[in-house]
């Protein structure tokens, strides 16, 4: 169950992350097709991460931090930094972590795999009606401005209703601001992502090349 919860929060992070410089090309969106449309136009992107997780049972939080990169065409990595180093890599359909330096493949179903290049297809067409299969979805305008928005994602199938209660993503135009997941064993996680600016490059990258 543990595998199948980092799997799925690598996917959601680079997922919803391409939307995250589209502010300076769009305008403000104003409903759940034009946020999926902003996502589509962003075939590839990286950037930073932090990330704070609440676990049932426990008082103290557990923070994280590091990079991570989306690649339409090639998978995702995602490269922790801090407070230990870890890679995950999810490329040519199947699920990988750094081992000695060498990417080791991971037992993981295949349906895990398949469900991740199904929502990334639904999202890079702007195909909601792909998303709509595998999640229940509602877009809510922040207050009395268009300008701030939520999503959330309701997870509808398996294997991700049994991991998630519930999906939320906040933004500001066209940026990406907040990423939360509410896991049905209680536990919390909330993202923040910077993406890198156009003049850098993610030195994390080349693990979807070869």
């Amino acid at each position: 169950m543990l595998q199948i919860a980092r799997v799925c929060i690598s996917m959601f992070v680079g997922l919803l992350s391409m939307s995250s410089t589209a502010s300076e090309l769009r305008t403000v969106p104003p409903s759940i097709e034009e946020v999926v449309e902003l996502m589509s136009e962003h075939r590839m992107q990286a950037g930073m991460y932090r990330q704070e997780k609440t676990i049932s049972g426990l008082s103290q939080t557990l923070q994280s931090s590091g990079q991570y990169v989306i690649d339409a065409d090639a998978g995702i990595v995602w490269g922790q930094e801090q407070p230990f180093e870890d890679l995950l890599v999810v490329k040519g359909g199947q699920l990988f972590n750094l081992s000695d330096g060498v990417l080791v493949a991971q037992d993981v179903p295949i349906n895990i795999v398949s469900l991740m290049t199904d929502v990334f297809s639904g999202l890079m067409s702007a195909d909601t009606v792909n998303l709509e299969r595998q999640f229940s979805l509602e877009y809510l305008p922040e207050g009395q401005s268009t300008e701030y928005w939520t999503v959330t994602l309701s997870p509808s199938s398996a294997p991700l209703n049994n991991v998630f209660e519930l999906i939320t993503i906040s933004g500001q135009g066209g940026k990406l601001k907040q990423i939360i997941l509410l896991e049905r064993s209680g536990d919390r996680t909330e993202m923040t992502l910077t993406p890198l600016i156009e003049t850098q490059a993610s030195n994390i990258a080349h693990w979807l090349r070869g």
